[in-house]
């Protein structure tokens, strides 16, 4: 890239646990290896495609803090490593239910793997966690500032979180 062109956008830097380094990673010196938070380690691209974790646009003067740290990676679909430890959360909290019965239990957790792997349509999320809202309401109340994260807007909007 010539030296007078600015990037179409910065990438960031984050830790394996989902706090944000930096959103400028051509603005700043910061290269730390691990999170000053919770000593995770930090990544500045995908683990699955090595593309980079997109962050501000140039020329955009954006609060400190605005810039929000993605879920899934947007060239390959796979979820960060702090979306899957999420995941992996609720995944253990269904388990360990006993609002749900076995069969129901099975259908989450898979619905939940293809989410993590990004290999599961808007159309199932939407018809698999209603379900689980349904089924399972007091546990649904304890997962679902979990899902709030990483679930997109518009299935937010169809399943009322």
């Amino acid at each position: 890239m010539p030296l007078n062109q600015q990037p179409e956008r910065y990438h960031q830097r984050v830790c394996e646990n989902g706090h944000q380094i930096t959103p400028r990673i051509e603005l700043t010196s910061d290269n730390s290896k691990f999170c000053e938070k919770c000593g995770a380690s930090v990544i500045e691209q995908c683990r699955n495609c090595e593309a980079l974790i997109p962050g501000a646009h140039p020329g955009v003067i954006e609060p400190l803090g605005s810039i929000p740290v993605p879920s899934y990676c947007n060239q390959c679909g796979k979820a960060y490593p702090w979306t899957s430890k999420k995941i992996e959360k609720i995944k253990n909290a269904v388990w360990n239910s006993r609002e749900l019965k076995k069969r129901d239990k099975t259908q989450i957790k898979n619905a939940l793997e293809q989410l993590n792997r990004g290999e599961i349509t808007d159309e199932k999320q939407i018809t698999i966690f209603t379900e689980f809202r349904k089924l399972a309401p007091k546990l649904w109340s304890i997962v679902q500032p979990i899902f709030s994260d990483i679930l997109a807007s518009v299935i937010k909007k169809e399943i009322g979180l």
